[in-house]
């Protein structure tokens, strides 16, 4: 056998000599002195270099390898791309052959990746700092005593305080400061002037006990700096201040400044960074780092305020026996007062002159910066002429639009001289991608509300500033083209979204959900784009989302993803036009999202499909499902909510949510790209192979049709597959109405009171598929089959027989002679008299020795040729469930019982396709049979005989 680098070099270098048709080779610089990396005697790392291009004919990249210094310390390195990664810049002038001698510098990466292989392949040395659970388990005793010595005064036994004072007696210890050792009331409250917040304990009766600065005296002094007096000092009102930190709620005493120039009471306290649950004599505040902790914790973990302050209580008093004062209610007002705050200074909003009043409809969203904005990352076009929302606050819009054209005047200024922006305008076919908006459309039955509190008691603090539409404008059109009529349409599936967009109600609760427009690319919120639902999906909500969404600074060019897209799409306009919606100056694309889309019909599948789109790549138009799950987490908790803070609450949640994509956008595209690159070279070198070998006029029609499609929607579909529409189903039907026919004409021969000639032949179809089906379980029965898997077989045998006796009864009226060719074929094999054996003797295995009448013959050639049709459908869909259980299998099934499941489950879908195959192989065989006695000799242009090397998946080779 080879030793491992020998295997190593051929492998490379076949890989290599195979890239050389298509695509140029990596080129390793040396270095100043000439040397070749072989000679180096310091390690070195190959550090990848890409330079990206853009032209009007598309991106280009150039791939170099660098050799840099390696730190002696560390291990080599992988480079940002794979080695193996193909450059996009094609090299036209390359042969197919390859000599590694001509080209040294290929040898030195050849060299160089070898040299990685080595290092990489050598174990790493195990140390503790692997398994530091097993290391800590030993050591668990001394963790444990450590803390019981905290429970108790340590090495702190004497009784005297360090203060030296006569009664200074150390009994008195801070739980939060880092200092462990014990203090005198007097020293204990000093030092605790400028942290009025922290938990003192105790020693008493051999153990510590908690006890509040309060009691021991400390008065937190307002509108001074700390340690300051205050000539006119006020104590707060009923001297019963209580304070919510994130170690407890804390009862403290709080003087407030009445000095001459001293503020208002809440603004004292503000300054204090203590939120005020009130602005008239306050007596509960919030630390800012409490709301803070809170306020990150409900958007990540989707924690609830009652568990939140549960926890704070438990951190109190875990006993019950004294629990602190209960502030849940102005925990709850805080909460949403904080929220409210850090939207508007986060947007800015402190800034603007005119407040939080003069904020505008969705100012406060978190935009998405990789989506086309047209005077930020798009130039300024002139607006079209659409009518405004109208809000409950009549200058809104017009500040709203003074402050973006303000903004947008600057953008302009600042990008004037950037060529490149403006080539975007008018930019070419090839880079129209770049001006368009991908979004989703989708609803959420999990965030529903109950109808509790309205908006006279709890209204919004947010007026449509940033992803929920303004209530008062939105229920307008509700109540408005609520009387609409539902739009019925029979051109596709009968989905559940448009079943059950008018009876979706449920008693108890004032929405059933959210429906929301997302961007579908990215995943991040639209602003004013999420609404409540009062029933199901009804295109009078969605239509008004998608409406109040394109208004907040969207391009032209819309490619819009629903689950339903082929529903919305058929009267889109002219719902708008009842609306008073002007949306011609949007070009609107419609697709449906690629998981839902084989719920639709052919037609659908085709004219609604995402791969058919240009310049749609990867995207799977599902984004807004995965925002889904992410937000589902805080239903339980919005549910309970009244209707203003429930709006308020998923305003924040979505601003959270915008923010991490943002945060996370240059990694998650850098990820992207990195993986698209060489998935993209695979399919153009695939393509082109492909194109190479089909005849060059077909092509040219084929593309012409393809671009004028993409040109036009309205021109034939070239990706519509002409399906014949020939099934059993619908053959049965066609028989039975024959007969119905023949008998209201009184021309109907009935030899039996109960089957005609072609029920007759369709029962033994079905009969026949039986027997096969019944064979295949004989067959799967173990040899070793236990008494209650025996029985079963039995009783699935002869119920079987008996109909299969009934069923002959029938078929000699129709088929005389039958009988006894059957009793011959019984008696020249034994095992022919089982029921899965029995011959059934239709009409095409009785031509040679029995006269059938032509009637006959002809209805199983129409039962037979559908029936074919039917198999090969059945067959392609199996064969496209393996190739996809195979490819979750290689990809996500780890370890033998995993494996062993799947491999079940290949094996039950390996079943179906051999019972497909003899599905097709039987009507086949029959049709052969009937043709010569019918004179069909045209089918065979469909059908052909099903060979074992044509029974795999058009992806899979032969």
């Amino acid at each position: 056998m080879p030793p491992r680098w020998f295997r190593a070099i051929g492998k490379l270098l076949m890989r290599r000599a195979k890239r050389k048709n298509t695509y140029a080779y990596y080129a390793v610089d040396s270095d100043d002195n000439g040397d070749d990396c072989s000679g180096r005697s310091s390690p070195t790392l190959n550090h990848t270099h890409a330079d990206w291009t853009y032209a009007s004919e598309g991106a280009h990249v150039r791939t170099s390898y660098y050799d840099i210094p390696a730190s002696p310390q560390k291990r080599a390195r992988s480079s940002s791309l794979p080695p193996s990664l193909p450059s996009l810049v094609s090299d036209e002038s390359t042969t197919s052959s390859y000599d590694p001698t001509a080209h040294p510098s290929d040898l030195d990466y050849l060299y160089h990746q070898l040299q990685q292989l080595d290092e990489a392949s050598a174990p790493r040395r195990r140390t503790a700092g692997d398994r530091p659970l097993l290391q800590w388990i030993p050591e668990a005793d001394a963790y444990l005593d450590e803390l019981l010595r905290l429970e108790g005064r340590g090495d702190f036994v004497h009784s005297q305080c360090q203060c030296g004072a006569d009664a200074g007696v150390t009994v008195y210890r801070c739980e939060d400061c880092a200092d462990r050792r014990l203090y005198c009331q007097s020293c204990v409250v000093a030092s605790h002037a400028h942290s009025p917040l922290h938990r003192i304990k105790q020693w008493r009766d051999e153990h510590f006990g908690r006890v509040s600065l309060k009691s021991l005296g400390l008065c937190v002094q307002l509108g001074h700096e700390p340690g300051d007096k205050c000539i006119n000092p006020k104590l707060a009102w009923g001297d019963g201040f209580v304070v919510l930190d994130i170690f407890g709620v804390h009862d403290i005493s709080v003087n407030y400044c009445g000095c001459e120039h001293a503020i208002p009471h809440h603004l004292q306290l503000l300054r204090a960074r203590w939120f005020p649950a009130t602005s008239i004599n306050p007596k509960t505040a919030a630390t800012f780092r409490l709301l803070e902790s809170f306020h990150i914790l409900s958007n990540q973990s989707k924690v609830s305020a009652y568990d939140f302050y549960i926890s704070l209580s438990r951190c109190t008093d875990n006993t019950g026996i004294t629990p602190p004062k209960d502030r849940y209610p102005a925990f709850l007002i805080m909460t949403r007062e904080w929220r409210h705050l850090k939207m508007m200074k986060r947007a800015g909003r402190g800034n603007d002159p005119g407040g939080i009043a003069a904020t505008g409809p969705g100012e406060c969203a978190v935009d998405c910066p990789a989506c086309p904005q047209p005077g930020k990352n798009l130039p300024q076009t002139p607006p079209p002429s659409i009518n405004t929302l109208e809000t409950d606050h009549g200058n809104d819009g017009n500040n709203n639009n003074n402050n973006n054209n303000n903004n947008n005047n600057n953008n302009n200024n600042n990008n004037g001289n950037n060529n490149n922006n403006g080539d975007l305008v008018n930019a070419p076919p090839p880079m129209s991608w770049l001006r368009r908006l991908y979004i989703a459309i989708d609803a959420n039955f999990r965030l529903k509300r109950k109808k509790v509190s309205n908006d006279n008691v709890g209204p919004s603090l947010n007026h449509g500033y940033a992803y929920v539409v303004e209530e008062k404008s939105y229920k307008q059109h509700l109540a408005t083209y609520d009387t609409l009529p539902t739009e019925q349409s029979d051109h596709c599936n009968n989905h559940d979204t448009i079943k059950l967009a008018t009876l979706k109600g449920a008693p108890g609760l004032a929405a059933t959900g959210v429906a929301s427009v997302n961007c579908a690319r990215h995943e991040i919120k639209r602003p004013c784009s999420t609404g409540d639902l009062q029933k199901g999906e009804r295109f009078i909500n969605v239509d008004y989302l998608i409406w109040s969404s394109l208004q907040q600074n969207a391009p032209s060019d819309i490619l819009a993803s629903y689950d339903i897209a082929c529903h919305i799409d058929r009267k889109f306009e002219s719902r708008f036009e009842k609306y008073g919606f002007d949306v011609s100056p949007f070009d609107i694309t419609w697709v449906v999202p690629k998981f839902h889309i084989n719920t639709h019909h052919e037609r659908c599948r085709a004219d609604y499909n995402l791969r058919y789109i240009p310049f749609c790549a990867c995207d799977d138009g599902e984004g807004i499902e995965r925002l889904w799950s992410r937000t589902n987490a805080a239903a339980a908790t919005t549910k309970e909510m009244g209707p203003g803070a429930r709006r308020d609450v998923l305003d924040d949640i979505f601003g959270y949510h915008n923010w991490l994509k943002v945060t996370y956008l240059p990694a998650t595209l850098l990820s992207r790209i990195k993986k698209a690159v060489p998935e993209r070279n695979a399919q153009v070198q695939a393509f082109h192979q492909f194109h190479a070998a089909l005849p060059e006029e077909n092509t040219r029609v084929w593309q012409s049709m393809v671009e004028a499609w993409e040109a036009d929607r309205s021109k034939p579909n070239p990706f519509f597959v002409n399906r014949p529409s020939i099934t059993q189903a619908v053959i049965k039907r066609q028989l039975a109405e024959e007969d119905a026919k023949a008998l209201a004409d009184g021309t109907a021969v009935t030899l039996h009171e109960k089957f005609s000639a072609s029920a007759m032949i369709i029962a033994g179809i079905e009969l026949e598929d039986s027997q096969r089906r019944l064979k295949v379980d004989v067959a799967a029965l173990p040899n070793h089959a236990t008494d209650v898997q025996q029985a079963k077989m039995l009783e699935r045998q002869n119920a079987l027989r008996r109909r299969l006796d009934a069923w002959f009864e029938v078929q000699q009226l129709y088929i005389p002679g039958v009988v006894a060719q059957r009793s011959r074929l019984l008696s020249n094999d034994e095992r022919a008299s089982l029921p899965h054996r029995i011959p059934l003797l239709l009409p095409s295995s009785t031509i040679t020795f029995s006269q059938c009448a032509p009637e006959l013959l002809e209805q199983e050639w129409r039962l037979r040729y559908a029936q074919a049709f039917d198999a090969l459908a059945d067959l392609r869909g199996h064969l496209e469930v393996r190739s996809h259980l195979y490819k979750f299998k290689d990809r996500f099934v780890r370890g033998q019982r995993a494996n062993t499941r799947a491999q079940t489950v290949i094996k039950q879908v390996d079943g179906k396709i051999d019972a497909g195959v003899e599905r097709y192989r039987t009507a086949y065989s029959a049709l052969s049979a009937l043709s010569p006695q019918l004179g069909k000799s045209d089918w065979q242009g469909y059908l052909r005989p099903l060979l074992a090397a044509d029974i795999h998946h058009v992806a899979e080779g032969e």
